[in-house]
């Protein structure tokens, strides 16, 4: 990860981008729309990452917020001062539901079914462990992919799960599927879930979606634009080894079921050389939002 910041640094680092990709200045940007499409204050409903740039918005402009929704927050305090860590607090009460609904709904509507949670839980924990020892490997089909055989290994499943304990309504009867085809030897389900062809999407769609209604089939960002905000949004990490495995550590007693796989946020920063040209301070949102906690104290929110 040090090598390839330092290759997106030198590939990026004379456009000047990476000087203003910060929560902040995107937070100024949409101060700036406001200004362009002739509006007041911001009616704004914002999703995972989106509720950092709501929250940050509303902490810098507060008099320029009329409505704001934010669903799935982040923790302020860590995404601009700490570790990123507290988004897994939940993490394995997710993974247990999935054991309770899947046994609740039974082997007609749950693939992956046991006699009991634990029991379920038991499957999966030796199915990983059998996929640690022998992958699954998907044949080659010049027709529909893969050109050559692609290999399910025990970390790419564990990467799967970890996305799918973050969309559960969605995902939760696929991935048992996904789960019971493994078991059989069977990594096509696999392969379509997560590296096959996908149906070609784009953010202007021609159908007419409702204001009410979130857009879907897009990709919602990519990992180098995340690394990029999330690493100017926060302290820089140091640089050696053993810091980062406490970090790791961390993240695995937080949660067994996607701590070891979400590392990968703060592996992002290390070696980012390049900072913000303003940052805003997680310390000064939260003195903000308490100050609005505090104006409207007598108020129903």
């Amino acid at each position: 990860m040090a090598a390839y910041s330092h290759v997106c640094e030198a590939s990026m680092g004379h456009s000047g981008i990476l000087l203003h990709s910060s929560t902040a200045s995107h937070a100024r940007d949409m101060l700036e729309i406001l200004h362009q499409v002739g509006e007041e204050k911001l009616k704004y409903w914002g999703f995972s990452y989106g509720t950092v740039l709501g929250g940050t918005f509303a902490a810098m402009y507060p008099d320029k917020v009329e409505r704001l929704v934010s669903d799935g927050n982040v923790d302020l305090r860590e995404w601009h001062e700490k570790t990123h860590l507290n988004f897994l607090h939940d993490t394995d009460k997710v993974m247990q539901a999935f054991f309770d609904l899947c046994h609740r709904a039974g082997p007609d509507t749950c693939s992956f079914y046991a006699d009991s949670p634990a029991a379920i839980r038991t499957r999966l924990d030796t199915l990983l462990a059998k996929l640690k020892v022998r992958p699954v490997v998907v044949p080659a089909d010049k027709e529909n992919g893969p050109e050559i055989p692609d290999i399910v290994t025990y970390s790419r499943v564990r990467k799967v799960l970890s996305s799918t304990l973050y969309q559960p309504q969605r995902a939760f009867e696929r991935f048992a599927k996904t789960l019971l085809a493994l078991e059989m030897g069977d990594g096509r389900p696999f392969y379509e879930q997560t590296t096959g062809k996908q149906p070609f999407t784009t953010v202007c769609q021609a159908e007419t979606i409702p204001p009410t209604v979130p857009l879907s089939g897009f990709d919602e960002g990519t990992d180098d634009a995340f690394g990029a905000i999330m690493c100017s949004d926060t302290i820089p990490l140091a640089d050696g080894i053993e810091g980062f495995l406490k970090i790791v550590r961390d993240y695995e007693e937080m949660s067994y079921a996607a701590g070891a796989t979400n590392v990968n946020f703060p592996i992002a920063c290390v070696n980012r050389k390049i900072r913000p040209k303003w940052r805003f301070s997680g310390e000064l949102v939260l003195h903000q939002i308490q100050f609005l906690k505090t104006s409207y104290a007598d108020e129903e929110l």
